[in-house]
């Protein structure tokens, strides 16, 4: 006997897959529908509207996104750990774009946007949701940093919004080309950039070096392992 079907579920990958083909403007309710081979209303039903679904697809975006980042497993070096979770924030913009783009309201569908979910004052009373993942594995990484003195931060959430204010603005600029091609950019402009906010975060240069250094051996064993 077959299972159910979860149409819900299927109009989310559905659109996350127009999305990675396509682009935004593909996210149209009658093409969604049609790659399910069911009606357009199934997308009222389901989500009462396209911005409902595109909060889904966003939803769903920030949770692979976070999968990509809990693929690591905490070292006895945090900061080391840190490096690698820029690697791979950079490396899951890079791949998929469009869904990048539309999760953090770089891009619309015709017009809709993804409606912002949370603030930063939603972070510090704690009302995380469970697909804002990212935000949970970095501010661990960024909490065991604090701990074993290598930086210092009387507020986490700050800090975490300032680790993420500069990722996303570095991958903007490679997307769009600004920083040459392939890994043109990692040596010259990203190593550099996540050096100069912890040492803002009072790190010292030596032990960043050591430390992007071991993030780089993680990232490549991390790649390994997963070919």
């Amino acid at each position: 006997m077959s299972s159910a079907r979860d149409l819900r579920r299927e109009l989310v990958e559905a659109s996350l897959g127009l999305l990675a083909d396509h682009g935004p403007d593909a996210l149209q309710a009658r093409r969604v529908a049609a790659a399910c081979d069911t009606s357009t209303m199934s997308v009222y039903t389901y989500f009462g509207g396209m911005k409902q679904l595109l909060t889904a697809v966003a939803e769903e975006g920030l949770h692979r996104f976070a999968e990509k980042l809990e693929l690591l497993e905490p070292s006895d070096d945090p900061v080391a750990d840190l490096a690698v979770y820029t690697f791979l924030y950079r490396r899951f913009a890079l791949d998929n774009p469009h869904l990048y783009r539309l999760m953090l309201g770089e891009a619309s569908a015709h017009g809709v946007s993804v409606p912002v979910t949370f603030t930063v004052p939603s972070i510090s009373r704690g009302e995380v949701q469970p697909e804002l993942g990212i935000i949970l594995v970095i501010a661990n990484a960024v909490q065991r940093a604090i701990d074993s003195g290598r930086i210092r931060g009387g507020d986490p959430v700050s800090m975490i919004l300032q680790f993420w204010s500069a990722m996303h603005g570095y991958v903007l600029l490679e997307m769009a080309g600004y920083l040459g091609h392939d890994n043109d950019g990692l040596e010259s402009v990203l190593l550099p950039l996540g050096a100069s906010v912890l040492l803002g975060w009072g790190d010292t240069p030596e032990q960043i070096r050591k430390s992007q250094q071991f993030g780089l051996e993680l990232l490549a064993k991390l790649e390994k392992k997963q070919r």
